[in-house]
């Protein structure tokens, strides 16, 4: 199976000679490993994907790493070779995961004329179809609640902002990253929203989720009015599913 050891100096080298104690094993780049090693959660939210399956060496909550990873500390590296071993078994376990991933996407900034438009989605299909149903505005395209609030508080702010009701939780403020569950959707796009408003944007909401089985998509049922926040327009949207386009066409009525 292929192993990539995403840790630098000697203790990568380290680890690389215990394992090899136990027999010989494939290294490999991180785009082509199937198993990799991180020394930290930090190291695990920046490298996280749903593919691969991580041993992450030190963290603090382990019951909160995301399905296809666990915790073997140091001491324990012998425990690894049965895993390294079975790729069957990494086969079975990367089965029962999530398509979600922990890793953000740069904030995608497109030149146009009309609105400058900041749209928030961590889904790329849906960043994808915003970029062709918005085309001929000036977008910026961001893929978490700590992308869109960097949109919101530095250079060029938008006059219109489109956001996902839920997105990935991210670390921010004094969140602590044993805290982060990868792959826990929370309503950040409440927040953006208000955020957006307070700074002079129109704001739309927009959520596919099922208003059969999520709360808050069920309470937008009742909700679809013109609210006004700081003299700007909020809309809660959960009838128009991802159609970028009309949610702006409602927005500017």
């Amino acid at each position: 199976m292929n192993v990539h050891i995403a840790i630098q100096g000697p203790v990568g080298k380290a680890i690389q000679q215990v394992l090899n104690l136990f027999g010989e094993h494939s290294y490999t780049d991180f785009e082509n490993a199937k198993l990799v090693l991180v020394d930290s959660k930090e190291e695990l939210l920046r490298l996280h994907t749903s593919d691969k399956y991580f041993v992450v060496l030190s963290v603090k909550e382990p019951s909160k790493l995301p399905a296809n990873s666990e915790w073997q500390g140091m001491p324990e590296l012998a425990k690894l070779i049965p895993l390294i071993s079975d790729e069957a078994a990494i086969d079975r376990k990367l089965g029962k995961t999530t398509s979600v991933s922990g890793q953000e996407v740069p904030i995608e900034r497109i030149l146009g004329g009309g609105f400058h438009i900041l749209v928030v989605d961590d889904s790329k299909e849906n960043r994808k179809l915003a970029k062709q149903l918005l085309d001929g505005h000036t977008l910026s395209v961001a893929s978490s609640y700590g992308q869109a609030m960097e949109v919101l508080t530095t250079g060029d702010f938008p006059s219109v902002v489109l956001t996902d009701l839920y997105l990935p939780m991210s670390r921010h403020g004094a969140l602590s990253v044993d805290a982060i569950e990868i792959g826990r959707l929370v309503p950040y796009g409440l927040l953006i929203a208000l955020e957006a408003a307070r700074n002079g944007a129109d704001v739309a909401i927009v959520t596919d989720a099922n208003h059969h089985q999520d709360c808050i998509s069920a309470a937008f049922d009742t909700m679809r009015h013109t609210y006004s926040v700081n003299g700007k327009k909020l809309l809660l949207l959960n009838n128009c599913g991802k159609d970028w386009a009309k949610a702006l066409e409602l927005l500017r009525k």
